[in-house]
């Protein structure tokens, strides 16, 4: 289902997202350091469950484990679906699994919105899809991504997708018997023609993937790293206080040099004058 609108407020100043030319070395730094989102829908998952088209009831579950992808088709219904798929699990517990979800099941519109509601973007989702539709942000999965942007109007092309939390309660409970954890919740109509979000996330942009399940040693690099530019910033908070401590003493100094000042003399010699 989809639904074009629009939606313009007071535009904001366009500077404050363009960024400036430290832009490009603060994104390869992200990079670098494992900060960038991750496009979840884009990496192999060890396990893929693909849901149908509503109104059916096939499940598609992928096996990427092996050199070889294994496919197996199952029924959402079945009583034993729970024990299939711990079968198909195997002896690893907890393992990841994402849902593939097809587009027709969500609630998908577009909108267009000023590009300074970027930084609070899943909150004026969350608003303006309360006050256009029935649904409710507590009740949806949902996650948005940007299509495009235009320059002049200083605008943003946004796609919001929805998707029921009703429509997968069951199947979330299955896997929890099954013994899988769920990773991530893609849409998309096969697994190489995903789009660019994850429904799990309900929209949130905070640090992604790299802390995802983070071990002792990730979390340790990122400390490690916030150390660094914590010590780097003191430092040149130092170095430009010595620096300016420096400067002073010179114009202290060269000032004594200069001798007494001529002010006093120049003063007695027109009080003379005027006596």
């Amino acid at each position: 289902m989809n639904l074009s609108g629009v939606f313009r407020p007071d535009l904001g100043l366009r500077a404050r997202l363009r960024g400036s030319a430290l832009r490009p070395s603060l994104d390869e730094a992200s990079r670098l350091l494992g900060l960038t989102d991750p496009r979840l829908d884009r990496e192999p998952g060890p396990l893929t469950i693909g849901l149908g088209v509503p109104g059916t009831t096939a499940l598609t579950v992928i096996d990427q484990r092996g050199e070889t992808p294994r496919t197996y088709h199952l029924d959402a219904e079945a009583e034993d679906l729970a024990e299939r798929l711990a079968a198909i699990r195997g002896g690893r517990p907890g393992l990841n699994v994402r849902i593939r979800v097809d587009p027709a099941s969500c609630f998908i519109r577009t909108l267009t919105l000023p590009s300074a509601a970027l930084p609070r973007m899943r909150a004026v989702l969350a608003q303006e899809l309360e006050a256009a539709t029935p649904f409710r942000s507590e009740a949806v999965h949902g996650d948005w991504y940007v299509e495009g942007e235009d320059a002049e109007t200083a605008t943003l092309r946004v796609r919001h997708v929805v998707l029921k939390r009703a429509r997968l309660a069951p199947l979330l409970g299955t896997l929890d018997r099954a013994g899988l954890q769920l990773d991530a919740i893609v849409v998309g109509a096969a697994e190489d023609r995903t789009m660019p979000l994850d429904l799990l996330s309900d929209g949130h942009r905070a640090l992604p993937g790299f802390l995802r399940g983070a071990g002792a040693g990730n979390l340790a690099l990122v400390g490690g790293a916030l150390l660094l530019m914590v010590v780097a910033f003191l430092s040149l908070r130092a170095q430009q206080e010595a620096t300016l401590a420096g400067l002073d003493e010179a114009f202290l100094a060269a000032r004594r040099a200069a001798g007494p000042s001529a002010k006093p003399l120049v003063q007695a010699g027109t009080a003379a004058i005027l006596a």
